[in-house]
């Protein structure tokens, strides 16, 4: 793993995504999304980028935790849904996802030194990696964003 971490803080636009969201493992996310890509091309939709996954109770220990898999999708449709924009922390993982709770924890510390809190559902966007079964899990790429706040605003 590549522990040259660049975090940063950027305004994210609103993103709309297909999801399917369940109490589940942090593992088996090929069937998932195998679902979705299967739905979105019923609803004739169109998926614009790689898939994420949103943490909604921010438990990014691998055990069961209330997890969505979506895709990032065009326009609306039944089942579609916004996930929000605003300021988000975001930093690139490089390498296999057995290594992402590190990473998360160094982002954690982070926000904490430099007056940030966590305000929202954490997501990862899977660049590179996953399903690919020729690339090895070191060359994965996964962006983090973290929807945040800074702590003591007026």
């Amino acid at each position: 793993m590549d522990f040259e971490l660049d975090f940063r803080i950027e305004e994210r636009e609103p993103l709309k995504v297909l999801g399917m969201r369940r109490m589940a493992a942090a593992d088996g996310f090929e069937e998932r999304y195998a679902g979705l890509y299967r739905k979105a091309f019923q609803k004739k939709l169109q998926v614009v980028g790689a898939p994420i996954a949103v943490y909604h109770d921010q438990r990014m220990d691998g055990q069961i935790s209330d997890i969505e898999a979506a895709l990032p999708v065009n326009s609306d449709a039944e089942g579609v849904r916004e996930l929000p924009g605003g300021t988000h922390c975001c930093v690139t993982h490089k390498g296999p996802y057995s290594t992402l709770p590190l990473t998360y924890a160094f982002l954690g510390m982070w926000l904490l030194e430099n007056g940030y809190r966590i305000s929202g559902a954490p997501y990862n966007l899977y660049v590179r990696g996953g399903n690919d079964k020729i690339l090895p899990p070191e060359q994965y790429i996964t962006e983090i964003f973290v929807p945040v706040e800074k702590i003591g605003k007026d």
